[in-house]
């Protein structure tokens, strides 16, 4: 579980999906460096730098996060979890944007398909829209499957 979820990671926050940006991971304490940066993204800033606009981790920002995005950054950890409880894989999901992707990826890859009767299950179907990932899901399946006999 905890390499399907730190490989997502990968696959939602690499270079192909979000350039980084040296100045600000370089500059960790310069707030106002930060502040600018993500000023100037129109689409997610992860932290470490703005996210393409065809990213998995945009396209979920925008389907999942948009409305909900001042409540994070108005509440402390947890308490997001507590408003919106149906809207997380796991409490853990609700930390931060990176990690509900990574989460709900972890599901995505790990659990059946599920319904969609929440949007925490939205999150995990939304992953079945792109064919590369299911392909990719079946590939993990087919070697974890192999590693276990």
């Amino acid at each position: 579980r905890t390499l399907v979820h730190e490989f997502g990671h990968v696959l939602t926050l690499g270079a192909s999906q979000v350039p980084r940006n040296d100045e600000v991971l370089n500059n960790p304490d310069d707030f106002d460096l930060a502040s600018e940066a993500e000023a100037n993204c129109p689409q997610f800033f992860t932290g470490e730098g703005c996210s393409l606009p065809q990213s998995y981790v945009n396209l979920f920002f925008d389907a999942f996060w948009v409305g909900i995005y001042e409540d994070f950054l108005n509440t402390e950890e947890g308490e997001l979890y507590e408003l919106y409880p149906d809207e997380f894989v796991s409490e853990y999901a609700s930390s931060n944007p990176g990690e509900d992707i990574t989460e709900s990826w972890t599901n995505f890859i790990l659990d059946p398909a599920p319904l969609g009767r929440t949007i925490a299950e939205e999150k995990v179907l939304f992953f079945y829209d792109f064919p590369e990932l299911q392909v990719l899901r079946e590939q993990i399946l087919d070697n974890l499957a192999l590693m276990s006999r």
